[in-house]
């Protein structure tokens, strides 16, 4: 069974790649009346394997760095002429039913096919540069059943997927974006690796990005189901020498102003050191005069908290990253991105789009962030 899955979304991602490649050639056939079917199709073939190749082979053997960015780069243009491409597809099958198609002179094709190779052009384009800009997002909270009162200014960021595709420049825009909120504490809420600490090229100078942060009361890292595998332990190793303290099943007070609670990630990709416990055994102890903020990589388990926590900070989804994934995140869960308060215990949420991307350097869907979330209780 394992196998079966893996296989059919080979088979379902091939067909609509041949479907692409089809629809694509039809279109330009129109504009470019010489272009060879040989031609086309060889130099389609060529660049779709070599893409989907270095996708996949990139994670377990060592390439040079811009032949996998290349490679990621090209990743996200075919899947937005995949979508683009079915899209028309499933449009002009409507035309058909409703016999408007007839209406239409195939000249305009030709304007049709130009036009939607330019918004696959663009579409692309536009992801690609949304993908490399880190913006902010702000958000106020009311925390009313805190017995001190006070202010707490956090910055959040999530899902860094530090490794081939993300390193310390990327790291550096955020880390600029974190300081510029003035945080008394910075969150980070999982995947800060992606799966294999040895893809980082240059761990010393991310490291000193880590170590540029500017808080009150310091960095805390939960873990996410990236951080994990056979280098997990150089994970760990590498957060206490970038200055991070690493929260596992574990709650701290800091500065006897709030308790701060990490958890390990409830589907870890591999070994990840630490089993997942309950959320009442780990919040048991926590002092409920002060605010309780726990640090949660993945957003479908907020509902196993109860009023013990005031504030839930969690990551993982990218916001769905690419369009149409954002509409299916959408589906799972109560909350996909942003705030979101139980109506039941009044616990509040709150879930990062990501600061990182993961798979093709694209971001179509939400942007690369740093949520400022300003705690008043």
């Amino acid at each position: 069974m394992m196998f079966i899955i893996p296989l059919v979304m080979l088979a379902v991602m091939t067909a609509l790649l041949i479907n692409a490649g089809v629809v694509t050639f039809s279109w330009l056939k129109l504009i470019l009346k010489k272009l060879s079917p040989a031609v086309f199709y060889i130099i389609y073939a060529v660049l779709t394997v070599a893409t989907i190749a270095v996708f996949i082979g990139g994670r377990a053997v060592v390439l040079p760095n811009i032949i996998i960015k290349l490679g990621s780069y090209a990743l996200g243009f075919y899947i937005n002429l995949i979508l683009i491409t079915v899209v028309v597809q499933i449009v002009r099958l409507l035309l058909k039913l409703v016999k408007v198609s007839e209406k239409i002179p195939s000249a305009a094709y030709a304007y049709v096919g130009a036009a939607v190779c330019l918004l696959t052009v663009g579409f692309t384009v536009y992801g690609w540069v949304n993908a490399n800009v880190v913006s902010k997002t702000t958000y106020e909270v009311e925390i009313e059943n805190a017995e001190q009162h006070g202010e707490l200014k956090i910055a959040m960021i999530s899902d860094v997927h530090l490794g081939n595709l993300i390193d310390e420049r990327h790291l550096a825009k955020a880390v600029d974006v974190i300081n510029s909120t003035n945080p008394d504490v910075v969150c980070i809420l999982g995947d800060l690796f992606d799966g294999d600490f040895y893809a980082l090229r240059n761990p010393e100078k991310i490291a000193e990005q880590f170590l540029r942060i500017e808080s009150r009361y310091g960095v805390y890292v939960a873990f996410g189901n990236h951080d994990a595998g056979s280098t997990y332990e150089q994970m760990v190793d590498f957060c206490k020498s970038a200055g991070m303290t690493l929260l596992r099943e574990e709650a701290v007070t800091v500065g006897g102003a709030f308790t701060i609670v990490g958890r390990a990630d409830s589907r870890s990709i591999g070994s990840a050191g630490i089993a997942r416990t309950s959320a009442e055994a780990v919040l048991s102890s926590v002092d409920s005069s002060l605010p309780v903020i726990v640090m949660d990589h993945q957003p479908t388990n907020i509902r196993e908290y109860g009023e013990e926590a005031d504030l839930i900070l969690c990551g993982h989804t990218h916001k769905g990253q690419i369009i149409p994934i954002n509409f299916i995140t959408n589906l799972i869960g109560d909350v996909d991105y942003g705030y979101y308060k139980n109506p039941a215990t009044g616990t509040q949420t709150i879930v990062s789009s990501g600061v990182g991307i993961w798979g093709p350097i694209m971001r179509t869907s939400g942007h690369c962030e740093v949520a400022e979330i300003t705690v008043r209780y």
